[in-house]
């Protein structure tokens, strides 16, 4: 256990004011309190060893809370509402609310005025301190700043939501709760009901303080809003600690001999015996009580059992210290209701602190976009949307800047999908510019739209001479076939197929083919099975024609110009075996040959080719490694994958808001490439902007996602690594 005494000294010593100069030549000490200067009689405040101490009783008054001296024991008590603080004077240890803490530096007496450490005294008692250095002045608050900013939920009706704050020393008290995405405040009256329950169990009975950041939390009300109960829900995991690690984004997570892990999030409280300890003091082979959010089953506080409490009751999740001087953010939404394409605009509305700038960034797509304030702490902006942009899931995330300080970064509800890159034709047949002998031709093209919203079949138009025939057609979202009902004359055809994704962009093409009766190709066959034909499957061509020529068949976009030799004098014959991860729907099988006097003409089989080789193979991302720490942005990611292969390639992004009970989260991009033929590709210039929005880099995962796309859009398994911004 002198490990864990000393880790809890540490932790107490840094809970106190830090260094505020030299001493000798430097300044007065000044406190307030609320803003109104504390007079000190006898010693004023003295700074030691980065520790200011003040004398009893004019800073303890000012806070409304009871103090007494007993000479005799030498000991100081101090009381404000259901905190106490017991400081013996010249100890290491005081107790507060019946726990010991250790001090870096005691209360004592110092030309007959007893001192107590200021900081230590006034958090315990439920303030909130800060130091301004420039001025060599402590400034205490009594109550959470932005309370006072935050609405309560809206309607008078139950409300259900993550507890973010809970404020017992505040009159009346006050529980801070994350309502579909917004802060707010509710009120809780001396009448209030407090429930707290373990999922699946009877709920009990609690006070305030029993609630814990990090619970979710049923809050019933009056028809005037008036909070009548909340009841708390939490998990709670009880077991033997097998291991302590780390997961590729950084946040602990321990596992248990039963196989269970936990993961925690990044500020989770570890406690022995009430008293705070670090993670890494809880070995092996102990056992502990983890306290899990119900609806993410992260652990956001854990105790180690002992002897004398062999069950105990798990810390909640602190919040981080709160910036006294940050603005906040109460309120963030956006319009977007679709996919969003060119010239679509996005509007998004931030309500917080008033006479700031703020902003809005989409990872991926903009950044900082100016807001205007209307209405008092209300500001809009708007973004139009350009061309050649592409991101699913993409996070709008709000602040506001007020004096050169940034409130917490907010994410408004919802993701946004930017699709502003138009679907394309990646092949078609005929050919433009070939001739076909035969007057039954089939019309067939294979579209895509690579890492997009995808094509939109119902707004796919297909004309043929000018008539639209698309009532004829096979559409679907990977291809458009069609094959005309009464013969086609001969001489020169056309064919335009119009395109439009689920975003609303929109491309044409237009070809050009001419329908013949030259007979140059005599004969064309192939002997595919009937229905789907699966991996290993050859399939073996014939076509006849003029003899010295060159012949080679394609299927689909599956494969191009397959080779077919001439085995005898006008018989050309060749063979093509479908490989695993290779599919298409409805291809067809198209014969060119070219004419020793360089005539060139087509010939398809009667029957479609479906070939079904199953999933196509997961590429592999060979760089970066997973857990990699990279540098600058854009990053560039590469692999392996089967030659050819089109690999679609994304960036996603997690971050973690309020000490790590709130994620941010989205994606940042990505795009499509093809494997060259000795299967290597890379996917150069993927942003990795997100990091520096919010928390820093290291609190940051960028997850790297890599899936070969086969001719019908279907994804193989991914690979997947998760990298870091140095």
């Amino acid at each position: 256990m002198q490990k864990r005494t000393q880790r809890v000294g540490w932790v107490s010593a840094a809970l106190l004011l830090g260094a505020v100069g030299s001493a000798g030549a430097a300044p007065a000490i000044t406190v307030t309190v609320n803003g109104t200067p504390v007079a000190f009689t006898g010693t004023p405040p003295t700074e030691i060893k980065g520790a200011v101490l003040v004398p009893l009783r004019g800073v303890f008054q000012a806070l409304n809370a009871t103090v007494n001296y007993n000479p005799v024991t030498k000991v100081i008590n101090a009381q404000k509402g259901s905190a106490s603080v017991v400081l013996p004077l010249g100890a290491q240890t005081a107790t507060v609310n019946g726990r010991p803490e250790a001090l870096s530096q005691p209360a004592q007496s110092i030309g007959g005025t007893t001192l107590v450490p200021l900081r230590f005294v006034a958090q315990a008692l439920g303030a909130y301190v800060q130091w301004h250095a420039a001025t060599s002045t402590v400034e205490i608050k009594t109550a959470e700043p932005h309370l006072a900013t935050l609405p309560p939920p809206p309607g008078t009706g139950p409300v259900e939501g993550l507890v973010t704050g809970v404020y017992t020393d505040t009159v009346p008290q006050t529980l801070t709760v994350r309502v579909n995405g917004q802060n707010t405040s509710l009120t809780i009256a001396t009448s209030t009901i407090l429930l707290r329950s373990e999922i699946g169990q009877p709920a009990m009975e609690v006070p305030l303080g029993q609630i814990i950041p990090g619970d979710e939390v049923r809050v019933q009300r009056d028809t005037q809003g008036n909070v009548v109960s909340v009841t708390a829900t939490f998990g709670e995991v009880a077991g033997t600690v097998k291991s302590i690690g780390r997961l590729p984004n950084g946040d602990p997570v321990i596992t248990l001999n039963d196989g269970k892990t936990i993961e925690l999030t990044p500020n989770a409280p570890v406690t022995s015996g009430g008293r705070r300890i670090a993670l890494s003091d809880i070995m092996s082979n102990e056992k502990v009580v983890i306290r899990t959010n119900p609806s993410n089953s992260l652990g956001t506080g854990v105790a180690l059992a002992t002897g004398d409490n062999p069950n105990p009751t798990p810390p909640g999740n602190a919040l981080p210290a709160a910036n006294l001087n940050a603005p906040t953010v109460t309120s963030f939404t956006q319009d977007a209701r679709r996919p969003l394409h060119a010239g679509d605009v996005l509007t998004a509305t931030l309500t917080g602190t008033s006479g700031g700038q703020a902003s809005f960034t989409i990872p991926g797509v903009v950044e900082n976009v100016p807001m205007r304030e209307g209405a008092n702490g209300v500001y809009t902006g708007s973004f139009t949307v350009p061309r050649n942009v592409s991101v699913a899931g993409a996070a709008v995330l709000g602040e506001v800047v007020v004096n050169g300080v940034s409130s917490p970064l907010v994410q408004a509800s919802g993701t946004v999908t930017v699709d502003s890159v138009p679907p394309k034709v990646t092949d078609f047949s005929p050919a433009d510019g070939a001739t076909v002998e035969s007057d039954l031709p089939l019309v067939y093209a294979t579209v895509s739209d690579a890492g997009g919203t995808g094509v939109d079949p119902n707004a796919t138009r297909l004309a043929v001479d000018g008539a639209d025939v698309t009532g004829q057609a096979t559409v679907t979202p990977a291809f458009v076939s069609y094959k005309p009902a009464q013969p086609l004359p001969t001489g020169r055809h056309t064919a335009r197929l119009t395109l439009a994704d689920r975003a609303g962009n929109t491309a044409t093409s237009e070809w050009a083919f001419t329908v013949s009766t030259s007979k140059i190709i005599q004969a064309f066959t192939g002997d595919a099975p009937s229905g789907n034909v699966t991996a290993g499957t050859t399939v073996h061509f014939t076509l006849t024609a003029q003899p010295g020529g060159e012949a080679a068949v394609s299927i689909g976009s599956l494969a191009k110009d397959v080779p077919l030799s001439e085995t005898q004098s006008g018989v050309y014959t060749g063979a093509y075996t479908v490989q695993p991860g290779e599919n298409a729907r409805n291809a067809p099988v198209t014969a060119t040959f070219v004419a020793r006097d360089g005539t060139k003409v087509t010939s398809s089989l009667r029957t479609d080719l479906t070939v079904a080789g199953g999933a196509p193979a997961a590429p592999v991302i060979t760089d970066p490694a997973d857990g990699a720490q990279v540098g600058g942005d854009p990053l560039t990611v590469s692999g392996t994958a089967a030659p050819g292969a089109t690999v679609r390639v994304k960036v996603d992004f997690s971050g973690k808001a309020l000490g790590g009970l709130l994620p941010i989260s989205g994606s940042v991009g990505g795009k499509d490439v093809t494997a060259d033929r000795n299967g290597r590709w890379t996917a150069p210039d993927l942003p990795l902007r997100a990091d520096t929005l919010f928390g820093g880099s290291s609190d940051t995962t960028f997850t790297v996602t890599a899936t070969a796309v086969d001719s019908n859009g279907d994804e193989s398994p991914a690979a997947t690594v998760h990298v870091r911004r140095k």
